[in-house]
């Protein structure tokens, strides 16, 4: 296992957060939008390392749980930082399984911050 590469991409994932946070602020959605891709495209390199190690069977147990129907992008993001912040943690003490399932609730979280980019974009047709 490659620690280092996992690492790495936890790592830019949380850099590019920590651009879509200052995007939101600024309410440039096109950076937002970006900055948020990039960061799940770090995690889905991520997950694929973690899965070479751990396998995929027992992911069907983890839930993505943002809370209610109605997400603030802010909260998803900052809750998004928090897991991967905990599975920079987990990889540098070696918990593979922890780590990859803190990664997985977080890229959920990202997947319901383009669920929320898809719905403004068909409301504004």
């Amino acid at each position: 296992m490659n620690w280092e590469k996992v690492n790495n991409a936890i790592t830019s994932s949380i850099s590019y957060l920590e651009d879509s946070a200052e995007a939101l602020t600024k309410k440039n959605e096109a950076k937002l939008r970006e900055d948020v891709w990039h960061a799940a495209a770090e995690l889905e390199y991520a997950l694929f390392l973690l899965s070479l190690v751990n396998g995929e069977e027992s992911r069907h147990r983890w839930k993505v749980n943002p809370g209610s129907k109605q997400v603030e992008i802010e909260s998803l993001l900052a809750s998004t930082r928090e897991l991967l912040e905990t599975a920079r943690e987990d990889i540098a003490a070696k918990k593979s399984p922890d780590a990859h399932r803190k990664i997985w609730v977080a890229r959920g979280y990202l997947l319901k911050v383009h669920d929320v980019f898809e719905k403004k974009r068909k409301e504004g047709k």
